[in-house]
C-alpha cells in the first residue's frame, strides 16, 4: 500500500491541532475552576461557556458552570446544567440535581455571592 507524504503530514498535523486544541479546553477549563475558588463566578461562567462550545460532552465543565450559576442565584440554569452533566455520567452532578433541584431544596443551601 502506496501513502503519499502530503497524506501523512495532513494527518499528523491534524492530531497535532487536535491535541493542541485539548490543551486549551483542558486550560480553559481550570483556568474557570480557579475563579470558582476565588469567589469569580460570572467570570468562571463566561470562561466554561466557551469550553463547552469547544466540547460540549465535557461533563465536568458542565457541571462547573451548574456551580458557577448556582452561586449566582440562577437555580433554574445551574439544574439544567446539573442534570445534563449528569446525564453524560458525571456522578458529583448527580449529587448535586439532588442536592439543589428538587423542589424540596432549600434555598438556604446556596451561599449566593452577593454584588
Amino acid at each position: 500500500m502506496k501513502i503519499s507524504f502530503s497524506l501523512v503530514f495532513f494527518l499528523l498535523a491534524a492530531g497535532f491541532a487536535g491535541a493542541q486544541n485539548m490543551n486549551k479546553i483542558s486550560s480553559d477549563y481550570n483556568e474557570a475552576v480557579r475563579l470558582i475558588g476565588e469567589h469569580q463566578y460570572k467570570e468562571a461562567e463566561l470562561k466554561l461557556d466557551k469550553v463547552i462550545m469547544a466540547k460540549p460532552d465535557y461533563a465536568e465543565a458542565i457541571s462547573a458552570r451548574g456551580t458557577s450559576r448556582l452561586m449566582q442565584g440562577k437555580r433554574s440554569d445551574a439544574c439544567e446544567d446539573f442534570a445534563k452533566a449528569a446525564a453524560l455520567g458525571w456522578k458529583a452532578a448527580e449529587r448535586s440535581v439532588a442536592t439543589y433541584c428538587g423542589k424540596d431544596a432549600p434555598d438556604d443551601k446556596i451561599n449566593k455571592q452577593q454584588d
